[in-house]
This record gives structure tokens, C-alpha cells and sequence, in this order.
């Protein structure tokens, strides 16, 4: 089995590109959407936790996090941030290791291992390959104030609590910069995925 890390910080459109790979026959495992669902189906055993590191007011009626009133708290906050990370990053791989065996066991050859802290958590080990999604910081700040509705201050927090794209770039294999047009992103992602699949490495992984 082959698994591609997809990294990319807020508004640099990792999604965009999971979604294409998902047409060229990957399974897609989102720890973005693992982490929502860990909110709310583990809300009991994540109550005592967070509310003694953030407070009460992080909290819905129903004692679930409400991540509108985490996310002031934490970003801008490096010690805060940290904490959180703390916290969810360990759930978060478990989780990822039961989809991975799962995965192997039902013979599926190829794998998109999609996290925007992939580094961060240390999930990076867990992939073969890594690819990082890029954009210029202006269209990166504007895509996130147009689909959060945030303002320019808050879209600037949120981008500077992620680790800067160029260190990304760095630990990666792979870098796609997404800052033209759907169509460029798109034969990009084409001509990436023609040159993993035809390495001796995927071909050995995904050989049974």
C-alpha cells in the first residue's frame, strides 16, 4: 500500500486537491474530518479536559466544543495552541492507524493521508510520500476572509499560527503551488500523480 501525505496551511486549497485525487482511485483519510468527529463522539471523554485548559465558554448546551469560540482562543495564542494540539493529536493518529490496517485489510493499494498538521502531529511517518499545497500569502489571506467571513486581522492570525508554507516545502517531496487557476491546479496534480505511479517505489508498494 502507497500512502501520500497531503499537507497545505488554511486556504492554500488541500481540499481541492484531495478531491482530484480522489479521481485518480485514492482513499482519502481526512484527519481534518476525523477531528470533527472526534468533538462530537468523544465529547464526554474531552469535557473534563478542555474545560479545565479553556474554560466553560468553549462549550455548546450540549457540552460539545463549539470550535467559532475555540478558535479566537487558541489562534494567536502559541501556548494555548500547543496545548490543544496536545490534546487531539494522539486521538487523532489512533484513529488514522485503525483506518490505515483497515485500509491494508481490504486490500486498498493507495492512500491519501490528508492533514493540514501532518507535520506537526508527526503524521508525515506514517506516509511514503509527501505533498504540500502552496499559494501566495495575499490569495491565500482573501480565499480564507471570502469562505470564513473573517476579517483581515483574524485571516492573518489564523495563517500565522500554521507553520510557515516554505518550512513545509522543505520537508516534503512534493510541492504544487495554487495560486493561478483550477484548470493549472489541476493538470499539476495530472502530471504529479503520472510521475509518482510510475516510480519503483509505488510500484513495489502497490504490487501484491
Amino acid at each position: 500500500m502507497f500512502i501520500l501525505g497531503l499537507t497545505g496551511n488554511i486556504g492554500c486549497g488541500k481540499s481541492t486537491v484531495a478531491d482530484m485525487l480522489k479521481e485518480f482511485g485514492y482513499y482519502h483519510v481526512d484527519a481534518d474530518v476525523l477531528t470533527k468527529d472526534i468533538y462530537t463522539q468523544r465529547a464526554d471523554e474531552l469535557y473534563d479536559v478542555m474545560l479545565e485548559e479553556f474554560g466553560e465558554e468553549i462549550f455548546d448546551e450540549n457540552k460539545i466544543v463549539d470550535k467559532k469560540k475555540l478558535g479566537p482562543i487558541v489562534f494567536g495564542d502559541d501556548k494555548k495552541l500547543n496545548k490543544l494540539n496536545s490534546i487531539m493529536h494522539p486521538i487523532i493518529s489512533n484513529m488514522i492507524n485503525e483506518r490505515m490496517i483497515l485500509a491494508m485489510e481490504t486490500g486498498i493499494e493507495k492512500v491519501i493521508l490528508d492533514a493540514a498538521l501532518l507535520f506537526e502531529g508527526g503524521l508525515n511517518l506514517m506516509a511514503d510520500k509527501v505533498l504540500v499545497i502552496t499559494c501566495d500569502e495575499l490569495i491565500q489571506k482573501e480565499r480564507i476572509k471570502k469562505r470564513d467571513l473573517l476579517s483581515d486581522k483574524e485571516s492573518l492570525r489564523r495563517i500565522r499560527s500554521q507553520m510557515p508554507q516554505d518550512k513545509k516545502v522543505y520537508l516534503s517531496d512534493y510541492a504544487i503551488d495554487n495560486s493561478s487557476t483550477v484548470d493549472k491546479l489541476r493538470k499539476e496534480v495530472e502530471d504529479l500523480i503520472n510521475r509518482i505511479e510510475k516510480s519503483d517505489e509505488f510500484i513495489k508498494l502497490t504490487t501484491k
